[in-house]
């Protein structure tokens, strides 16, 4: 076998390490791109479990559902305290929003979202402090959530803890209506 030969041979085998070396790239950089989804899905979870829970308590319950509604006597204190909760969540909303946009969530978590935006968006009280707010965010963003509230119509919600009895009591009734 002359040099020539072993040359050949040499960039060959060269050739076949770089293919390798690439699948094995390939897969490094999917691998990679499935655990950053990960973390960002991990992330949203945590955020929304942390703003459910705060949103649980008392004060915080009291004053979404009194801000949601248009309550009118409520005082400035209860406002501001309103407005920070509303901030809060629609910093949460942005944040999906973009992430969705830079394809770094998925479109079911994105349609998730875009759902509860949608049902706090035909609130009155919700609508009117985006109103008095949206100059705050990304112009993309506020076109965005402009466009849902043109779309969206004002709901009066009643009382939902009685929508929920209503429902615990259809699940008592059973498939058939007898319990």
């Amino acid at each position: 076998m002359s040099l020539a030969d072993l040359a050949s041979w040499g960039n060959f085998v060269g050739g076949v390490a770089v293919l390798v070396s690439l699948a094995y790239l390939a897969v490094q950089v999917r691998q990679a791109q499935v655990n950053q989804h990960t973390l960002i899905q991990q992330g949203r979870a945590a955020r929304t479990v942390d703003a459910a829970f705060r949103l649980a308590e008392e004060q915080n319950a009291q004053i979404l559902l009194r801000g949601n509604s248009g309550e009118e006597d409520m005082s400035v204190s209860e406002y501001l305290r309103y407005a920070q909760l509303f901030r809060a969540l629609t910093l949460g909303v942005e944040d999906t929003f973009y992430q969705h946009r830079h394809r770094t969530l998925s479109t079911a978590a994105f349609e998730s979202t875009m759902l509860a935006t949608r049902a706090a968006l035909s609130l009155p009280g919700f609508r009117a402090q985006w109103r008095a707010s949206r100059h705050q965010y990304d112009p993309t963003f506020t076109r965005f959530i402009d466009r849902l509230l043109a779309e969206t119509p004002v709901t009066r919600r009643g009382d939902p803890a009685a929508r929920w009895k209503a429902l615990a009591q259809e699940e008592l009734a059973g498939p058939t209506g007898a319990g």
